[in-house]
């Protein structure tokens, strides 16, 4: 029976609209007898950068309850772990999209022993995770080439450029397609949470496209738009018009790789590219051979460059090596600080590699140049 158990899953759920929005969501769960001592957990999933264990509970008798306070809906995960005597722990999850005042009924859940355990997971009654399992859906096939490309990338060294390079472009452009199955998903159905939700992850911390951002907005419905995700999403879009392209670049001061101090306002009169790196990212390292190559190529055309290095308070033995084993001679600052230091929060930098091109007159005038953008973007200003 036990064995029985063990490879097959029957997992269903059954969620119900409670009146007081703001009570905390309640997911109330019976399972079999053998599943006794089987850790359930609530999990916050916040875009695949972080997560955050919300409530966890033990099956006892066949029941377990979870508690959900967070006071906002959010996408996440009910997930189980089978510990067995000897072998590696069995994890299993089923996405689950829920709301503040749900109250969401889980039964018969079973563990599968040879892969993910709560795959077969079937959920009804809740609408929002209705919407996640269409967007989830048309995302499938790209998602399993996706962890592919993902699984032979980790096999390769950074070392060998070439093939290491390949890698990164072929991920690069599935995650492109993924981007456009969202936006379309997106498109065709602008009364969906899920879209807006999923909408407010592609913008990230920081919106790049003003213009583009507030017209996919406009699409959205007057209820979304209203929503609190809705008016995050537009106090973000005006935080981020104040940090792009046409605007001021903020002037700043940091001590540089001999303790002094070095300021924004000392390249006035240059074009510069201010480029945020830390000697941990590898995407960044994997950069500069393409900025070294522009900066060798327009030094002396009033061209040059500060690199404010994310590296954390213990890292500057590490960042000043990393400057000398990559061959970088442009100028360099650190606040020592990671992306808790002043400028990156100045720039809403919560991701590296990101750069700015500033003009003579200090006004940023491109962003987030990579690979040959950067050259073209140099022959387009440096005429």
């Amino acid at each position: 029976m036990k064995n029985k158990l063990l490879t097959a899953t029957v997992f269903s759920v059954v969620t119900f609209s409670a009146q007081a929005q703001q009570k905390p969501g309640i997911i109330k769960g019976t399972a079999p007898a053998a599943l006794n001592g089987v850790t359930i957990m609530l999990i916050r999933d916040d875009g695949g950068l972080r997560t955050s264990y919300v409530d966890t509970a033990v099956i006892r008798d066949g029941k377990f309850e979870l508690k959900d306070t967070t006071q906002q809906p959010f996408s996440g995960m009910i997930s189980a772990v089978l510990r067995r005597p000897g072998q590696l722990p069995l994890p299993g999850y089923r996405r689950i999209f829920l709301k503040p005042g749900d109250v969401t009924v889980i039964s018969q859940p079973e563990i599968k022993s040879d892969k993910n355990s709560m795959e077969g997971a079937v959920i009804t009654g809740s609408d929002y995770t209705k919407q996640q399992d269409e967007l989830l859906a048309a995302l499938a096939p790209s998602e399993i080439k996706l962890q592919e490309l993902r699984t032979s990338h980790r096999r390769l060294s950074s070392k060998d450029s070439v093939a290491f390079r390949a890698s990164s472009d072929r991920l690069m452009a599935e995650i492109a397609v993924q981007d456009s199955i969202k936006k379309a998903f997106i498109q065709s159905h602008p009364d969906y949470y899920v879209s807006l939700f999923t909408f407010s992850r592609m913008l990230g911390s920081r919106v790049n496209d003003i213009a583009q951002a507030k017209a996919d907005f406009a699409r959205f419905t007057p209820a979304l738009k209203k929503s609190d995700l809705g008016q995050r999403i537009m106090t973000l879009i005006g935080q981020s018009a104040r940090i792009n392209v046409g605007q001021q670049a903020p002037r700043f001061s940091a001590p540089d790789k001999d303790g002094n101090e070095l300021s924004l306002a000392s390249f006035k009169g240059k074009y510069l590219l201010l480029d945020f790196w830390a000697s941990w990212c590898g995407p960044c390292r994997h950069e500069n051979p393409t900025v070294l190559k522009a900066y060798e190529r327009f030094k002396d055309k009033n061209f040059d460059i500060l690199a404010v290095s994310l590296d954390r308070p213990n890292g500057k033995e590490a960042w000043l090596k990393a400057i000398k084993d990559d061959g970088l001679p442009w100028h360099h600052i650190a606040e020592l600080a990671g992306f808790a230091g002043s400028i990156p929060k100045m720039y809403m930098v919560n991701a590296i590699p990101t750069n700015f091109l500033i003009d003579p007159t200090g006004k940023i005038i491109a962003m987030n140049l990579r690979g040959e953008a950067l050259e073209q973007a140099l022959e387009k200003f440096l005429k």
